[in-house]
């Protein structure tokens, strides 16, 4: 995490804090993980999202990555384009390669442009690092995903996240992804109301949280402080947990379980 975060919020910041040279190689290597999916896994059913198959989530992360290089194609101040009109993915074995294309490209412009160049998003006008962060962590969590399918039918163990993206993802998940789920009408404001949870990564430098709820509004600082429930783990896991990936099992929680249980169920976008 950059060293910047010791008198502000992360949330004070336009963008991530790890660089966005960074953020895309590990878009890279989660897509290089995705686009190594063997053919006969695609009809694997996926524990993490139900009714999925492993099928689905190649083609929404080819498709999702699509959106976002035509995205960036666009004038700053234009919308986004109309996923609906996106091209639609192929089925069957031929949507790895399809992944494989989606992701290479993606990669490949972000790459080529200035990080701090202004470019559409879902939220408005942000910096072209904005999207290497959010593309990042789309792979990793749906890298996930498969890799929890294939555990499921008795493959190995998922390979680690890279641990300072998966900080990252953390304070994208509190920066990003907690206000959008209250915008679109997440009650888990008044659910929390005068509660706080205190999130602290145990295996990469600057990774500790906390938020609090009051007045119908959450305000995400990066501290370390007491709050009604702690949850301590490595940043792989909390970011997991979070995205309700894997269990709130996996992590060290001190104080008010229900708290940590009523944020995860109520941050959904």
């Amino acid at each position: 995490m950059a060293d910047n975060h010791s008198d502000a919020s992360p949330l004070d910041a336009p963008g991530p804090a790890v660089p966005a040279e960074h953020l895309i190689a590990v878009l890279r290597a989660e897509g290089d993980r995705i686009a190594a999916t063997s053919p006969g896994a695609l009809a694997l059913p996926v524990p993490t999202i139900s009714g999925w198959t492993v099928e689905n989530v190649v083609r929404h992360t080819a498709k999702v990555h699509s959106w976002v290089l035509a995205a960036l194609r666009l004038p700053a101040s234009a919308p986004m384009p109309d996923p609906s009109a996106m091209p639609v993915m192929p089925r069957g074995e031929a949507c790895i390669e399809a992944y494989r294309d989606a992701v290479t490209q993606l990669a490949d412009d972000l790459a080529r442009r200035d990080p701090d160049q202004p470019t559409t998003t879902f939220l408005g006008p942000r910096a072209v690092a904005w999207w290497a962060r959010r593309q990042a962590h789309e792979a990793t969590i749906h890298r996930f995903d498969i890799a929890y399918a294939l555990n499921a039918a008795g493959g190995g163990s998922p390979d680690d996240a890279d641990p300072v993206a998966a900080a990252d993802g953390i304070d994208e998940w509190c920066q990003v992804m907690i206000p959008r789920a209250i915008a679109k009408g997440s009650t888990v404001c008044a659910d929390l109301d005068g509660r706080s949870v205190h999130i602290h990564g145990t295996d990469t430098d600057r990774a500790e949280w906390m938020i609090r709820f009051a007045d119908g509004q959450a305000a995400a600082t990066y501290e370390h402080a007491k709050g009604d429930v702690a949850l301590r783990g490595r940043a792989q896991d909390l970011l997991l947990a979070l995205w309700r990936r894997d269990s709130l099992d996996k992590l060290a929680i001190h104080g008010d379980r229900a708290a940590a249980e009523i944020l995860t169920a109520g941050i959904r976008v």
